[in-house]
């Protein structure tokens, strides 16, 4: 067994090492030893050091006669360390995923694994829990044996909702166009490999949306093409986790022009759904996230919160990310607190005496330097000394320790400040608005000279 010591958990875990200590180990002859280790493990190594952790485990697993076998988590592991783990093929006998599909099933794919019968190679199962918590395994070619023959009796009919096309936009001729969301789904008539335009211009809508694009995509297959087009800006990352999820092939934001759009619908034509969709409306209800914090939160509950969010992630695969800004010298927590005003639903933050700590509950990681500049009156470069983002389990379970360990105190009026109701502003602050902490201009009075 290796253990981590907590005087050292501000310092990287290296592979090599954990290699190392599992070679003094007093292991027996024909045993099975279980490694569970996290992927920030692995991660944060070249490719050179996994292939001698590999090796090392492999060299040990031969001259002691055991099985060893390594089980990584962390949202990193099929992204980043498969394809690696793929390529060092000669020093593991096998290499398997598995990744949640709802509460209740998970997808388990075989890429290779081998013994002295032979090797197999690319086979899929679907897990599913059972009343006696165990889990049973179905391969997916049985599990898709229902999937209705193909059919393109009806491929080029587009229903579309009006509110799709902005007021000075004409649908294009052909298209059945519908007044409504609700009109639209009347109008359909047995559609089997339809396009499908449905129109959203307010949060408040997702829901009904995705019960509607889940309804039609169980009824009529995978053949259906359903688009999500977005008329005001009103979608969050979650919300398009959750509309993928509910069975609509993608979505088209308001950014996109009319023009672009039609192509985008083009574009679609021929392809069919092969992303599986939650087994009933109560499975895919549990993926509408509803975070219930955002602001200002005490250190503790702060911590709790994190905890709560990494385990709904595990089922959602909705990503997060833990962001440290470091004060400036002569800056306080509280100061830099006033000009800090979360948004969105999910988002929180907290206050150290060196740091402030921000929580994106849902972001993509390329869209963290974005969302940061959003938050605060002023750029993040110019507030705070430097930042630092953790995105694995792991490191930000280590993290918690510490803010919970060194809280500022912060009073009411300023944690009140950092929570702010609409989540799009339509409007910039004027120079006006500008708080007096920083210079602004003012037109220079001369006197006349006498």
């Amino acid at each position: 067994m290796f253990f981590l010591s907590h005087k050292f958990t501000k310092k990287t875990p290296k592979a090599i090492n954990l290699a190392k200590d599992i070679h003094q180990t007093n292991i027996k002859k024909f045993s099975t030893c279980l490694l569970v280790v996290p992927d920030s493990l692995l991660s944060s190594t070249n490719d050179d050091f996994i292939s001698v952790f590999l090796q090392s485990l492999n060299e040990l697993a031969n001259n002691k006669k055991v099985t060893i076998s390594v089980c990584i988590y962390g949202h990193l592991t099929t992204s980043l360390l498969k394809p690696i783990l793929i390529s060092h093929n000669r020093h593991i006998a096998g290499l398997a995923t598995m990744t949640s599909l709802d509460d209740a099933r998970y997808c388990y794919l075989v890429d290779f694994w081998s013994n002295k019968h032979g090797v197999i190679t690319q086979h899929e199962y679907i897990l599913t829990k059972t009343k006696d918590k165990t889990l049973k395994a179905t391969s997916y070619e049985t599990h898709q044996s229902h999937v209705m023959p193909e059919d393109k009796s009806d491929s080029d009919r587009i229903y579309v909702s009006r509110r799709a096309f902005r007021e000075s936009v004409k649908a294009p001729k052909g298209m059945r166009v519908a007044e409504s969301n609700q009109g639209l789904i009347a109008m359909l008539d047995n559609p089997r490999s339809s396009t499908i335009v449905f129109s959203c211009d307010n949060q408040s809508e997702v829901q009904q949306i995705a019960l509607d694009c889940y309804r039609l995509r169980s009824a009529y297959g995978r053949q259906l093409k359903i688009i999500v087009r977005e008329t005001q800006q009103c979608l969050r990352y979650a919300d398009e986790k959750f509309l993928l999820r509910s069975g609509a092939n993608f979505i088209s934001h308001a950014q996109i022009p009319p023009m672009r759009f039609m192509t985008q619908v083009e574009a679609i034509q021929g392809q069919m759904l092969t992303r599986p969709i939650p087994d009933s409306l109560e499975a895919l209800l549990k993926y509408d996230l509803k975070f219930g914090s955002k602001g200002y939160l005490q250190n503790q509950d702060f911590s709790q919160y994190c905890i709560d969010v990494i385990s709904h992630s595990t089922h959602s695969n909705v990503n997060f990310a833990l962001i440290k800004l470091n004060l400036l010298p002569g800056m306080t927590a509280e100061e830099c607190l006033r000009l800090c005003h979360i948004r969105r639903d999910g988002d929180v933050v907290t206050a150290c005496n060196k740091a402030l700590y921000v929580l994106f509950s849902a972001i993509r990681h390329s869209d963290i330097d974005i969302a940061l500049n959003n938050i605060f009156e002023f750029p993040v470069r110019d507030l705070f000394h430097s930042t630092h983002t953790f995105d694995t389990q792991l490191d930000i379970e280590t993290e918690l320790k510490f803010i919970v360990q060194d809280e500022a105190v912060i009073s009411d009026d300023v944690s009140a400040l950092a929570t702010e109701r609409k989540i799009f502003h339509t409007a910039t602050n004027s120079i006006t608005d500008v708080p007096p902490l920083f210079a602004v201009k003012k037109t220079i009075e001369l006197k006349e000279r006498s």
